[in-house]
């Protein structure tokens, strides 16, 4: 059985806790997606905490590897397999206790990508879809589903807004390209 990181134990609690929630509450009617900006920006830390210990890594594994290679015939002589895997449990477990440190995350990869984060958040983040989604579920926490379909009517009508929808999208769907033939091209090559 593998064992699971602690970012994933959060993450799948997170999930199932809402799950929970909401069946209790009888929110099956909730608005799909993730509400919560918190839960958007962790998911690209994790990310990037991946790609900075993997750069990190990149030369270790093999020199790890190598020496790994090089003790084992010793060790074969003098433990059984089992003492092995014993203490690569223990040294699991010893990890996952500890801090890590500068040695485990090349920094610098995860600042440039953190700052890529920052520059670009309105093209990564679901900022808007995130608030539209937040007010809805806010509403079905407390009021009936009529209320919560006003809401959405009124941000249609009032503000062209629709859940899910980006901005670029609604504007496609009001303004749709022409036709072939009343877009000025002649057929005929003329």
């Amino acid at each position: 059985m593998s064992r699971m990181k602690l970012s994933q134990l959060r993450q799948l609690i997170l999930v199932e806790t809402r799950r929970a929630l909401q069946e209790q509450l009888g929110q099956d009617e909730a608005e799909k997606g993730e509400d919560s900006l918190d839960a958007q920006v962790d998911k690209y830390l994790v990310d990037y905490e991946k790609e900075s210990k993997a750069s990190k890594t990149e030369g270790k594994d093999f020199r790890s590897f190598v020496r790994r290679f090089l003790t084992e015939a010793e060790d074969d002589e003098k433990k059984d397999d089992e003492d092995k895997e014993d203490d690569e449990d223990k040294n699991e477990e010893e990890k996952e206790t500890k801090k890590l440190s500068s040695d485990d995350i090349d920094v610098d990869v995860f600042v440039d990508s953190v700052m890529r984060l920052v520059d670009n958040y309105d093209n990564l983040l679901e900022v808007r879809d995130t608030v539209l989604r937040r007010a809805v579920n806010f509403l079905l926490k407390s009021y009936e589903k009529d209320v919560v379909d006003s809401f959405k009517e009124d941000l249609i009508e009032r503000y062209d807004v629709e859940i899910g929808k980006s901005k670029f999208e609604t504007d496609d769907d009001k303004f749709q390209a022409p036709t072939a033939d009343r877009a000025g091209v002649n057929p005929g090559g003329g």
